[in-house]
């Protein structure tokens, strides 16, 4: 079995080629068969890829898909590394996209160790660095990834929270965070294994427990401070899930003192 075809059968990126810039040149338009790796270590250089621009400062890794025309214009002194390597879908996408490494100090030192490798000619020592950086991007991207979703999430819970007593529904909520609807609810189930629509109604009913455990508040009362749109539409909804009505709620906390309230 050749190289080729065992690293493609374990999914291993197969090296290409790799160099670097230490100075102001600029890049004509052109392509690369594999997925090319520009790790920006100094200076800042702008890559055209069709009608987008990306602005590349140190810190950045722009990654371009194959067969992927682009240019790369330097803004004053640059040092520029790059590798292309054929990437397997499953260690890496090879979408274009660029990725803010910022003071991550693993990068730039395995693109280095490749690029060194390659000038002496040791391209057999390429490809398991190469894996290793491949693997670091990839753990990388998931990590931010992983922070996005929870910052989402927790804005998504501070605002039921402070406003669970509003018409609120997850679009306005999803429109407040910044994001969509479908996504806010996929990332909402992912994290907290709960439908946002679910942690909102829970939420809003825990609260009308304990409301009427005031025998001066009435269920309409309960109902407006919960947020929902009239009391009809709240004692359907508490009976969905307590199986009583509020008032039967309200009657077996006074007369039946080991009653659940979590029920």
């Amino acid at each position: 079995m050749d190289v080729l075809r065992e690293n493609q059968e374990m999914c291993l990126p197969i090296f290409s080629f790799s160099h670097y810039f230490d100075n102001s040149t600029n890049v004509p338009v052109h392509t690369h068969p594999a997925t090319e790796l520009i790790y920006q270590a100094g200076g800042q250089c702008t890559v055209t890829i069709g009608k987008e621009k990306f602005l590349c400062t140190p810190g950045d890794l722009l990654v371009i898909s194959p067969e992927t025309a682009h240019n790369q214009i330097s803004e004053g002194p640059v040092k520029t590394v790059f590798v292309t390597a054929v990437i397997d879908a499953r260690l890496l996408s090879s979408r274009t996209r660029l990725i803010h490494f910022g003071n991550d100090p693993w990068t730039p030192r395995l693109m280095n160790m490749i690029q060194e490798m390659s000038r002496e000619v040791r391209y057999e020592l390429c490809g398991g660095v190469l894996y290793s950086l491949v693997r670091h991007i990839a753990q990388f991207e998931r990590d931010q990834e992983f922070g996005t979703r929870n910052r989402i999430v927790t804005r998504a819970i501070k605002l039921i929270e402070a406003n669970f007593n509003r018409p609120l529904n997850t679009k306005l909520i999803a429109r407040s965070v910044g994001v969509s609807e479908s996504y806010l609810r996929a990332v909402f189930l992912r994290e907290k294994k709960i439908s946002i629509f679910l942690f909102l109604q829970n939420y809003r009913m825990a609260h009308a427990r304990r409301l009427l455990q005031q025998p001066y508040c009435d269920i309409k009362e309960v109902a407006f401070q919960c947020g929902y749109p009239d009391a009809g539409y709240f004692a359907r909804q508490f009976k969905k899930i307590h199986l009583c009505s509020p008032t039967e709620f309200r009657f077996k906390l006074q007369t039946r003192p080991e009653f659940d309230l979590r029920l």
